[in-house]
């Protein structure tokens, strides 16, 4: 097959086919290679081996075959089920929507550095107990080698792999849920994680669970199972803050809760249930048992948070009732005014022997408004003459007189 672009392509159980060819092959949407050719490290017919090093782009590749992805470095979704003693070089690809890859062990990826935008599966690689004693094939050994994988944008889920060392190792975030289950002697690396959505490690028998001695930040926390207490009782060194929930159920005795108690009395962890030694004397006996602070009433006072979220709301509602006493009394203010102007008060006209009526506010504010009249400066006061008065003399009579006065001439 000759062409530029490809829009898909499935070969699809020919295990007889001898030989394929294409050649300049760049873009494919669909790439499906799966039980085609012989089963050996060469599995693919003649040709086909190498014959995908010229692609660069595709939105889809299902093989179980050994191929070698050369320049590829743009891909949605890859669904890889290894063979052991394979090399895929994906060097040159450094980002991915989706990955599943399966029976990773023993095989070598080629990654340089890979973010995961969605979700990666983990799954199913089981090699022989005992392997650490036989010759790797691909120089890889029991080691699933992921420690080029630095961030995943939903979910990493890592389950159901058997007699394999998982490393994680430059993984610093998974923005949802990071699921270790049902996986059996396994040991993991995840020391380089600082922050994760939920994180929930479940029925993994024989299998030590991871240390996160850098985690910082998660929603919630479940670990179930055998956890390493190499480093002490502090399993959560880097924590600053679990608004959720802590679950911790040791599957070893000898596993400490105190400092996991003490992270919840500085509200690093806002719900915690802990069973293991030392908790905090908040048990019968002080071994074995779990302590389980989700309905606690311990802590005397809020948390930070709890405090905050408080006086913010305070201080809303004040600021809110004052404005809202501003509002009403501008509003009456300026309805008052304008009732008052369409509808004057009248004075009415107080009848003779009547008081008259009393002035109305604005009538006195009219009235107090007026020029006064004032004395001149130069002018004084002066009394008025009045003349003497002539008085009736005391025990003086008044008698008639004889004739009657005649009228005065003119």
């Amino acid at each position: 097959m000759n062409g530029g672009n490809i829009l898909s392509l499935n070969i699809t159980g020919t295990p007889s086919l001898t030989t394929f060819t294409i050649q300049n092959a760049t873009y494919f949407i669909d790439l499906v290679l799966v039980d085609s050719g012989t089963d050996n490290v060469e599995g693919l017919p003649t040709g086909l081996t190498n014959a995908l090093e010229t692609v660069d782009t595709a939105v889809s590749i299902q093989t179980d075959r050994c191929v070698g992805f050369y320049r590829l470095r743009s891909l949605y979704e890859l669904r890889l089920h290894a063979q052991a003693g394979c090399d895929y070089f994906l060097k040159t690809l450094t980002s991915i929507d989706n990955f599943t890859l399966t029976n990773a062990a023993d095989i070598s990826l080629g990654l340089s550095s890979l973010k995961i935008n969605g979700s990666m599966i983990l799954e199913n690689s089981v090699l022989p107990s005992g392997v650490n004693d036989l010759a790797p094939v691909a120089g890889t050994g029991n080691t699933i080698d992921l420690s080029q994988v630095t961030s995943a944008g939903w979910d990493l889920n890592i389950t159901s792999n058997s007699n394999v060392d998982i490393d994680f190792g430059q993984l610093e975030s998974v923005d949802r849920n990071l699921a270790i289950q049902n996986n059996t002697n396994c040991t993991f690396n995840f020391r380089q994680l600082t922050k994760v959505g939920n994180l929930l490690t479940t029925d993994n028998p024989n299998t030590t669970l991871p240390i996160f001695s850098n985690l910082e930040r998660a929603d919630n926390i479940h670990l179930r199972g055998y956890i390493d207490t190499s480093d002490g009782p502090n399993i959560f060194p880097a924590l600053t803050y679990v608004p959720g929930t802590v679950m911790i159920e040791a599957w070893n005795s000898d596993f400490n809760c105190s400092k996991l108690v003490a992270q919840w009395h500085d509200r690093i962890i806002n719900n915690l249930t802990c069973n293991g030694t030392d908790n905090g004397g908040n048990t019968a006996d002080g071994t074995g048992n779990i302590i389980d602070t989700s309905s606690s009433e311990s802590r005397s006072s809020l948390s930070q948070g709890a405090w905050a979220g408080i006086g913010v709301a305070v201080g809303i509602v004040v600021l809110a009732a004052i404005a809202t006493m501003t509002w009403l009394v501008v509003y009456f203010k300026r309805r008052l005014h304008k009732l008052e102007i369409a509808h004057p008060p009248q004075s009415p006209q107080a009848h003779p022997g009547e008081e008259p009526a009393p002035l109305y506010q604005s009538e006195r504010a009219e009235i107090e408004t007026a020029p006064i009249i004032r004395e001149k400066p130069d002018d004084h006061v002066r009394e008025i003459y009045v003349p003497p008065t002539v008085a009736e003399k005391p025990n003086d009579e008044v008698y008639e007189m004889a004739t009657e006065p005649t009228e005065l001439q003119a």
